[in-house]
């Protein structure tokens, strides 16, 4: 009716009437107390992070197919003929193993940490509401 132009004008002026709005009403960025967690939450975080520790030393023994995994010197040596190996398909499989045990670790913390641990719940957190939303990704 009135127009390419026109048209473009009146999109531009209402692209900045709500993003405006959207800053002046419900615009929200990260703070401080969205990542924190609460004492008796960050107590089992640290338990779980301690009782990971030897977690690359579990994965390796899985990925090189050792029996005792204790057996820290025959860990390191198949490592080290995978590592030397040119094709490199053990360190692919290290790698797998690797991730399975972090993903682990990372889901027990998240489990203990989100969403009753954390000191600003869920939907006052600001950054809980983004991943809710899927504008920042997983936690």
């Amino acid at each position: 009716l009135y127009g390419g132009i026109m048209c473009n004008y009146l999109l531009s002026a209402l692209g900045r009437i709500f993003t405006g709005f959207l800053k002046l009403y419900h615009g929200f960025s990260l703070g401080v107390e969205d990542i924190l967690v609460k004492p008796m939450a960050d107590k089992e975080r640290f338990k779980i992070i301690a009782e990971g520790r030897d977690c690359g030393l579990e994965a390796a023994a899985d990925a090189f197919v050792v029996k005792n995994v204790k057996d820290k010197d025959l860990v390191i040596e198949k490592y080290t003929d995978v590592h030397h190996t040119i094709g490199r398909d053990g360190l692919k499989v290290l790698d797998f193993f690797m991730k399975k045990k972090t993903d682990q670790i990372n889901n027990k913390v998240n489990v203990a940490c989100i969403p009753v641990g954390l000191h600003k719940p869920f939907p006052s957190n600001s950054l809980q509401l983004m991943v809710q939303a899927g504008a920042k990704g997983s936690t």
